[in-house]
């Protein structure tokens, strides 16, 4: 579990670097300072990325949950006590 969260934090902080960087070459592509391919390029690692966070973040929540009922833990309805 260690592991997601490390890969977690790195995905924020490189979805974050790409934010920049796409900030940075749209408007460079508008006034024609770089091509369209380069931009395309830069949205595709960036959307490749936020994908990668997206999943990972599914697998920390499959992880907690098995290590909720591996220590007793289940799922009860708010408001009903046994």
């Amino acid at each position: 579990m260690k592991r997601l969260v490390v890969r977690d934090r790195a995905l924020i902080l490189a979805i974050s670097c790409q934010q920049v960087l796409n900030e940075i070459v749209g408007p460079e592509d508008v006034q024609g300072l770089t091509d369209f391919l380069t931009v395309l390029v830069v949205q595709g690692n960036l959307l490749t990325t936020q994908d990668a966070l997206a999943q990972t973040e599914g697998e920390v929540a499959i992880e907690l949950i098995a290590l909720y009922k591996a220590l007793g833990g289940g799922w009860e309805i708010a408001g009903t006590v046994p």
